[in-house]
């Protein structure tokens, strides 16, 4: 006898349930069709675009770019010996204060340039620690008879100061004939000549301290008015009578030995023995006494003597 099974209807319909619901959902997956293209449109692959933030602009500022001056060939020896007699000859076409082309109170730093660049190539024109440039004037196998310094602690020059070392004709070694010739343009005949009676005339003589020893005069021409201030140092120019122990002084060029120059704006207010030292410099105060104190010569009076001297004419320090 075969057993039989039977299904409550409760389960019969839950059966019948859940098999419609799988063929429903068999029926919805194969008629579903899912495009792999949409008509017009292209699938693309969008890269992933990682954003990474700048860091913050630094405050510290960056020197601009400068491009490198080209040196020009300088000069060779004779050369640059023949342009420096030439320049000192002509004196840049200007007259003192004025020195060499260069202007106090007008020219700049980087004018330098145009006069030294023939002898000597140097990058940049700014002043020293000093507020300073030196003039190079440095010639081989011979002695540096000139110095020329530039002074301003801005961007113009306001001071100028030339060291001419002439030397004296028996001194084979410093003397140069050529620059003795060209530097004559400054001797105090000259000078008194071009700008008349000066404001003020320094002097110190010396007669011979010992027997056979040499003597020296120092004469300072200054004109406070034009910013002019020359320097003369002679050697053997001085004689003493031995009775009144009257010193004579006859400067002549031929006895020069230097020759300084200072020299500034004419508007400048500043003292030009301020150039030579302080108010407390001992050389100022008493080595240096105006002419018409130690002398028996007026300001005028050297003037007139020393204009147009003849090769014998001195005056007396009694």
């Amino acid at each position: 006898m075969r057993s039989q099974i039977k299904i409550s209807p409760n389960r019969f319909n839950i059966l019948f349930l859940a098999l419609g619901i799988v063929l429903t959902l068999a029926g919805c997956v194969t008629n579903v069709n899912v495009p792999t293209e949409i008509q017009g449109v292209t699938s693309t692959l969008v890269p992933t675009i990682t954003i990474t933030p700048s860091p913050s602009p630094s405050q510290t500022a960056v020197p601009p770019t400068r491009t490198p001056l080209t040196p020009i060939p300088t000069l060779s020896p004779e050369e640059k010996e023949m342009y420096l007699l030439g320049l000192i000859e002509t004196n840049g076409g200007c007259e003192l204060p004025c020195f060499l082309g260069i202007q106090p109170g007008v020219s700049t730093w980087e004018e330098i340039r145009g006069i030294e660049e023939p002898m000597y190539f140097r990058e940049q024109y700014l002043p020293n620690d000093k507020d300073s440039i030196y003039l190079y004037t440095y010639m081989e196998e011979r002695v540096e008879n000139l110095e020329v310094g530039f002074f301003g602690p801005n961007n113009t020059i306001e001071q100028i100061i030339v060291d001419a070392r002439i030397y004296l004709p028996d001194d084979p070694y410093g003397y140069f004939p050529e620059f003795a010739k060209a530097m004559s343009r400054y001797s105090l005949p000259h000078i008194l000549s071009k700008f008349g009676v000066p404001s003020r005339v320094l002097l110190q003589a010396q007669g011979q301290v010992e027997p056979n020893s040499g003597t020296q005069a120092e004469i300072l021409l200054l004109y406070d008015n034009l910013g002019l201030l020359v320097h003369y140092f002679f050697l053997n120019v001085v004689t003493q009578d031995l009775e009144t122990f009257v010193l004579h002084v006859c400067p002549n060029y031929e006895h020069v030995k230097f020759i300084k120059l200072y020299l500034q704006a004419p508007d400048n207010n500043t003292a030009l023995e301020r150039m030579i030292g302080d108010q407390d410099n001992y050389y100022l105060n008493t080595w240096l006494q105006p002419l018409e104190k130690i002398s028996t010569s007026s300001i005028e009076g050297f003037y007139n003597v020393f204009v147009e001297p003849d090769e014998n004419d001195c005056f007396e320090v009694p």
